[in-house]
């Protein structure tokens, strides 16, 4: 059997429908020393604490280890840091990502407001928030349209009293021979 297959079956015994495989990372100087991933389903509350116990369990369970030689002291399980690297989380460029036990969440940075799609991790989608529109502006508009209108109608009604005036000045007159 090899090492990923009886780990799986290990981790099988104790943790059921919660536990989703493992991962082998590398192996360490030692005897034989394993670097692995543990893969939980969503739901899972497992810690990291309550993983070094469930395979210190299994270990016990079944008589040590089975072809495998484990010594339970040396067992240690520490939370992967899915912040520490942009590959291992999808939070957005503008996004703080803060890592939690067993998981992580991303948090869009002050000016930006979250639109991920339902169903997908908060903060996997961040969009800069559009300044409203202020009362001043609103304001400022409609003085500018009263007033360019105001001054339109002005233009006319001048360009009209010129032409007006001008041809009652004009006027006529008529020349006749003597």
């Amino acid at each position: 059997m090899l090492m990923p297959e009886h780990l799986d079956d290990l981790y099988t015994s104790k943790l059921g429908d919660a536990f989703k495989g493992t991962e082998v990372t590398g192996f360490s100087n030692g005897s034989i020393v394993t670097d692995y991933n543990v893969n939980l389903a969503p739901s899972s509350n497992e810690t990291a604490g309550s993983l070094s116990t469930a395979l210190s369990e299994a270990i016990q369970d079944s008589g040590g280890g089975g072809a495998f030689a484990f010594d339970p002291s040396s067992i240690s399980v520490t939370d992967v840091d899915e912040c520490a690297s942009a590959g291992a989380n999808n939070c957005h460029m503008q996004a703080t990502c803060t890592n939690t036990e067993g998981s992580y969440t991303c948090t869009c940075n002050t000016g930006y407001t979250d639109a991920s799609l339902t169903g997908t991790k908060a903060g996997s989608v961040c969009e800069a928030v559009r300044p409203a529109a202020s009362d001043s502006n609103l304001g400022v508009a409609i003085g500018l349209g009263v007033t360019c209108g105001i001054l339109g109608i002005i233009i006319i009604a001048a360009v009209l009293w010129y032409f007006i005036s001008y041809k009652a000045k004009r006027g006529s007159a008529k020349i006749t021979p003597e």
